[in-house]
């Protein structure tokens, strides 16, 4: 299995998105409360 450049960044990419939500989520949380 080769790994392309573009998997890796959508990888990279995704995990950050993912990361950035979380934190969005949890300030929009801790707000409310």
């Amino acid at each position: 299995m080769s790994t392309d450049s573009t998997t890796v960044v959508i990888i990279i990419g995704g995990g950050l998105g993912g990361l950035a939500l979380a934190q969005l989520l949890l300030q929009n949380s801790s707000s409310i409360k």
